[in-house]
């Protein structure tokens, strides 16, 4: 069992490595994302790790060959299992017999021959010779020994976190409940705001004790005693900290790293992955707590505070989550005053694909054995070929998720007419809220009523200015202002309107609001020059492609055409969003001439290749496209680097398209130039030929590309089909055989060659 042992534990620790290694890239790529995306890949991390040993026992065996592992472990393969101690083999014997056939017909893999080396091995390690027989050695076998090392690691790391899961449940005996209404009250809004269902306890420790929380079915929430002199920003700061935690889930995540910590002990990159999910994990809330309106400077003070002069109850850290450890502090002080940070939560439709992305990774990884490579040789030189299996087609990438909204703001429209606009960036913050009906005046820089019941409030806070304003139905639904900056009430004059006119310009210029009814109003009184200027007026990705989308709604001349899709090419930096915007614009615009130009010309400002793709398809499909418009269109496919999506263009072009030009016929070669993959190439050659139509001139521009494809299986197929499609003579039959000739597989230059008859 020991051998079993050993080969399993260092197949899960490998695999856990490549996992902690994959985590940490991911990690490092998402460093300008918000913390609880950079949680998300540690805790996705972490799961992997727990579920690799029971999925790799559950799972079917893939097994990958690995050129030369034979020779590798060859001196590793020693017995078939068997329960007993085997011993060498005896000379021309039965046993050495036996030995011999189960060795060399073993189906097992070499990760399992391997652990059954590891088991011979060690027998003879423990065993001793006497008299041709086995005697056993009272001392202990290495296997048993490195068994005993990991055991006591693990106990040692268990009986730290037992001893914390005590000190929590001692915390909580000496504890006194909390039942002050302030406080109570402000936990059932938290709970409400975060949606929180479960009981929590929310009790008073001792004057020192550090905030903290922890449990999962009954979470606890432990404040100081002295908590009730706090101010009010700071309890409610405190309080959605904690309860931040247990809406993430972060204590049993906490205490599953703690698991896989004690498993896998002597890997550093552990300990490290789990400093990490607890680090990123106070960030985020953190995060969250600045997010609801918590001011950076003011929050920062309090974790200072509550770090200098309150501790953490000794051993509890790996079954408790405190909130300011000294350790920690310094790098969460510098995130929390770093207006330029996401804030973002993780929404379960973005957690959703991560968890699935994770187990994509992971199942294939648990199911992973290395087998021998062959390395077997032609036995003759003079042997008949045998027909090669073709190669596996490429799998297609998966198409690019969404965008996220930009960093900097965020925007909430509720479904009961609530609305929350949040800005900000390098300590300037701007938050609009407002409950109930609204309707901004017809330029959109002021309010002109509010329904009954309904009310709105601007805040912005540039640092040393705080400006308010909250505004309410007064006769007729007429807005009512209060006006107030720096917490002193003022009359609401020109500056005030002024101020008003500013944000709510922001406000729509930033969230799309009303975008249809804008577009609509700039082209009645300004034409599209009026909207294009609106356009660059705005900041957002999102927002300058929803009007680019209403502006493509209307019918529009070809030079207006053309300026709309030059702009959406110089200033819309997101591939998604410029790429809804082209479609939007094929789908309703005369794409012809001078208007396909613009648009092939706006492409190339996508970098994703199936973004590209996308848009180029659609000005091929929808656009009425001469011989210039269609090299254009083929040049800026050049930049594709994806061959899948190159390929997939071509073949799309070589299907709808007259290839009779000589500028589209040097187009479409110089784009098939682009594509590395053997596969692929020929594919999008083929395209062309199963027109049955090309010129000579065109067949011999497929002929010499087909030279340039490295496949002998790919190049001859390709061939074939050439040659079953046209008569060849002349130019072209000599190009053909000057593309078989040079084809390295015997078996597939003699089918070339055999097809047109040599």
């Amino acid at each position: 069992m020991l051998d079993l042992w050993l080969a399993s534990l260092l197949d899960s620790s490998l695999k856990g490595l490549v996992l902690c290694l994959a985590a940490a890239v991911a990690a490092f790529a998402l460093r300008r994302a918000s913390a609880a995306a950079r949680h998300l890949v540690w805790r996705l991390a972490f799961a992997g790790l727990l579920a690799l040993p029971v999925l790799a026992a559950v799972l079917p065996e893939w097994r990958v060959a690995v050129p030369g592992l034979d020779g590798s472990v060859s001196s590793l393969v020693a017995s078939p299992r068997s329960p007993h101690l085997p011993g060498p083999p005896l000379p021309g014997g039965e046993g050495g017999e036996t030995q011999k056939r189960a060795t060399s017909s073993s189906p097992l893999s070499p990760w399992e021959r391997g652990a059954r080396g590891v088991r011979a091995g060690g027998a003879r390690e423990a065993g001793v010779i006497e008299d041709g027989g086995i005697g056993v050695s009272r001392l202990p076998s290495w296997q048993a020994i490195l068994f005993g090392v990991w055991l006591l690691g693990v106990l040692a790391v268990l009986a730290v976190l037992a001893t914390a899961l005590l000190r929590v449940r001692w915390q909580r005996a000496r504890a006194r409940t909390i039942t002050d209404e302030s406080w109570t009250g402000l936990l059932n809004r938290l709970r409400a705001e975060l949606g929180l269902r479960r009981p929590i306890e929310l009790v008073a420790g001792g004057e020192g004790a550090m905030p903290m929380t922890w449990g999962w079915r009954r979470p606890v929430v432990l404040l100081p005693a002295g908590a009730g002199s706090w101010s009010e920003p700071r309890c409610r700061a405190v309080l959605l900290h904690e309860l931040a935690h247990i809406a993430r889930g972060d204590y049993l995540a906490q205490l599953g790293a703690e698991v896989v910590r004690a498993l896998y002990w002597f890997n550093p990159l552990i300990w490290l992955a789990s400093r990490k999910l607890r680090l990123e994990s106070e960030h985020a809330c953190d995060d969250r707590v600045l997010a609801a309106g918590a001011r950076a400077a003011e929050y920062a003070g309090d974790l200072l505070e509550i770090a200098r002069s309150l501790r953490a109850v000794r051993a509890t850290a790996p079954a408790g989550l405190a909130m300011a450890r000294p350790s920690q502090l310094a790098g969460r002080l510098l995130a929390v005053l770093d207006g330029g940070r996401s804030r973002r939560g993780v929404s379960r439709r973005l957690a959703l694909p991560a968890w699935l992305a994770a187990a994509c990774v992971v199942l294939p990884l648990a199911a992973l054995a290395p087998a021998a490579g062959t390395g077997a040789v032609a036995s003759s030189q003079n042997a008949s070929p045998a027909p090669p299996a073709p190669p596996a087609p490429p799998a297609p990438p998966a198409p690019p998720a969404p965008p996220p909204v930009a960093k900097h703001y965020s925007v909430h429209f509720g479904s009961n007419k609530n609305t929350t606009f949040e800005w900000s960036r390098n300590g300037h913050r701007i938050k609009i809220r407002a409950e109930g009906d609204f309707k901004l005046t017809d330029d959109w820089t002021g309010i002109a009523s509010l329904a009954r019941g309904a009310w709105m409030r601007i805040e912005e806070d540039e640092g040393r200015t705080e400006r308010r304003l909250d505004v309410e139905p007064g006769s007729g639904g007429r807005p009512v202002y209060t006006w107030k900056v720096n917490g002193e009430k003022r009359a609401f004059d020109a500056e005030g309107q002024r101020w008003l006119q500013g944000m709510l310009l922001q406000f729509v210029r930033d969230t799309g609001y009303d975008a249809e009814r804008r577009v609509a109003w700039f082209l009645k009184r300004q034409g599209p020059n009026g909207v294009l200027a609106e356009i660059s007026q705005i900041s957002s990705d999102y927002v300058k492609r929803i009007y680019f989308e209403k502006l493509f709604a209307n019918r529009l001349g070809a030079d207006a055409v053309s300026r709309a899709l030059a702009q959406a090419g110089r200033e819309i930096r997101s591939d998604y969003d410029l790429t809804q915007a082209l479609l939007a614009a094929a789908a309703s615009q005369e794409l012809a001439g001078p208007t396909a130009l613009a648009y092939a010309d706006a492409t190339r400002s996508i970098e994703s290749d199936y973004d590209d793709r996308l848009a180029l398809t659609a000005l091929l499909q929808k656009g009425r496209l001469d011989p210039g418009s269609l090299a254009a269109l083929l040049r800026s496919a050049r930049q594709i680097g994806s061959d899948y999506d190159l390929a997939t263009l071509l073949e799309e072009v070589a299907k709808k398209s007259e290839l009779k030009d000589a500028g589209v016929r040097s187009a479409y070669a110089e784009a098939v130039k682009e594509v590395g993959s053997d596969y692929d190439h020929s594919r999008a050659l083929s395209a062309m030929v199963q027109r049955g139509d090309l010129t000579p001139e065109a067949l011999l521009t497929v002929l010499q590309s087909a030279r340039e494809i490295g496949s002998s299986y790919n190049r001859a197929t390709l061939l074939v089909e050439i040659a079953g499609k046209y008569q060849l003579s002349g130019a072209t039959r000599q190009a053909y055989l000057d593309a078989a000739g040079s084809i390295g597989s015997r078996y597939d230059r003699e089918r070339a060659e055999k097809a047109v008859g040599k």
